[in-house]
């Protein structure tokens, strides 16, 4: 019995190990693709800027001559001067957006990691489920993978929400690790699987579903 629990613990904490390590990708990605619109964005309201700051020597230009083709500078300078209003908004708004988002955006995919979190997530997918008592790992991966239950909406708009998706990496983790905590507290087993994909029955009731949730929660 020691070993077959030490070799439980240490599925645990390896599965606990991946899941962070997944998290931390997926934070990483959501990093990276916010950083590209408000870099982009900055960039050409640099290049505006230039063009404004500059006009006697933007005109001079042999090139700008081609493009520009104003009788003086004034003409040219009220026309930059409207193009530069309006990317130093656009840009203004996309940080400031931007930047919100990604905030939230992180926060949500940390949670993840959180064991009431999870056993949150694990409570409600077993409502959704019922009156069956059987269902699939492969279901299980459906639910996480709208994302729908790990987001506050009060904090986000319907939009963001309905294109927040976890990596399938994540969701992965997530289900390995919450059915093996649900199997320790016995409140499903393996049953005999549907081909490849394993398969589980729920082996409490309802009451008893809240007293597990609250042993595993005193557990953590």
């Amino acid at each position: 019995m020691q070993v077959s629990v030490k070799k439980e613990d240490n599925q645990k904490e390896k599965l606990e190990i991946e899941l962070s390590t997944s998290v931390y990708n997926q934070i990483s990605t959501v990093t990276r693709r916010w950083r590209i619109p408000r870099y982009s964005s900055t960039s050409i309201l640099a290049i505006i800027t230039f063009l404004w700051m500059f006009p006697n020597q933007v005109l001079e230009h042999s090139l700008m001559k081609m493009i520009f083709r104003y009788k003086n500078a004034d003409d040219y300078i009220m026309v930059i001067t409207w193009i530069w209003i309006y990317m130093l908004g656009v840009t203004s708004f996309l940080w400031l957006t931007s930047v919100r988002y990604e905030k939230i955006e992180k926060e949500i995919i940390d949670r993840v990691k959180l064991d009431s979190v999870q056993n949150n997530i694990f409570m409600k997918f077993l409502d959704n489920v019922s009156p069956k008592t059987q269902f699939t790992k492969q279901e299980f991966m459906e639910y996480l993978s709208n994302g729908l239950n790990v987001v506050d909406k009060k904090k986000v708009r319907a939009s963001f929400i309905k294109h927040f998706r976890l990596q399938e990496e994540v969701i992965q983790n997530m289900a390995e690790i919450i059915l093996l905590r649900a199997k320790e507290y016995e409140i499903i087993k393996i049953i005999k699987p549907n081909g490849l994909i394993e398969c589980y029955e729920v082996i409490i009731d309802e009451m008893d579903l809240t007293a597990g949730e609250s042993k595993a929660e005193d557990g953590n």
